[in-house]
């Protein structure tokens, strides 16, 4: 990455709204103008600038947000909009940088890496937030005649998620992220392969979402950046 699309890149999560387009092409694999500007919460006009300016970034020399034509009523035509399969960012493993000069180390450090954490806390922002306005609404809107049937499958629902936040030592952390790595890289793999093998696999929607974070709390909160 070079660093004028490092620049353009940053532009992305100065704004929450380009933040929450990507975020709803990738759940959603395909949006128009119209349902990004009901999911996004903007009018058309705005949403469709910010698409625009996300358009203008090239990674690898492809747009990160592609486009195309259907058929709406008539001759008229949609533009339907979705994000290019190129992920803006992916981490880097070791054999893959330790043929690193140094200047392409710095480059690597300082630009995807820093991307990387970005686009994690951002979406951890955004979804966190939407979180929470999704729970107090919940609770707030229950009354005793709600406790029925349709009740309990919203608790359904709602109890789909499966939190889990633990606290490791040093060693418990080598030893988590040495496992994680491995599950990870096959477990990818095999969903890339079921992915390519069915058909519907590009238009259902992602109604899950995985967050990992193995955070340097001690480092973060005593701010031991050296």
């Amino acid at each position: 990455m070079d660093e004028e699309t490092f620049q353009k890149t940053l532009e992305i999560y100065e704004s929450q709204i380009k933040q929450r387009i990507i975020n709803f092409l990738n759940i959603y694999n395909e949006l128009s103008l119209t349902e990004l500007s009901e999911k996004v919460g903007k009018s058309k006009s705005t949403v469709s600038k910010h698409i625009k300016e996300l358009q203008d970034i090239k990674i690898n020399d492809q747009s990160i947000i592609q486009m195309r034509e259907q058929k709406h009523r008539g001759s008229i035509k949609q533009k339907i909009f979705s994000k290019a399969n190129t992920p803006l960012f992916r981490g880097r493993t070791y054999s893959d940088i330790k043929e690193f000069s140094a200047d392409e180390m710095y480059n690597h450090l300082h630009n995807e890496e820093f991307m990387i954490n970005l686009r994690l806390f951002t979406l951890m922002r955004d979804i966190i937030s939407q979180t929470v306005n999704y729970v107090n609404e919940f609770y707030s809107n229950l009354s005793p005649k709600d406790m029925d049937n349709k009740f309990k499958e919203k608790v359904y629902r709602y109890n789909t998620c499966i939190p889990r936040i633990q606290y490791y030592t040093k060693e418990e952390y080598l030893n988590y992220r040495e496992k994680f790595l491995k599950f990870d890289e096959q477990y990818l793999a095999e969903v890339e392969e079921k992915r390519k093998s069915n058909n519907k696999s590009s238009t259902e929607p992602k109604e899950y979402l995985v967050c990992n974070a193995l955070l340097p709390i001690r480092r973060i909160f005593d701010k031991e950046y050296e």
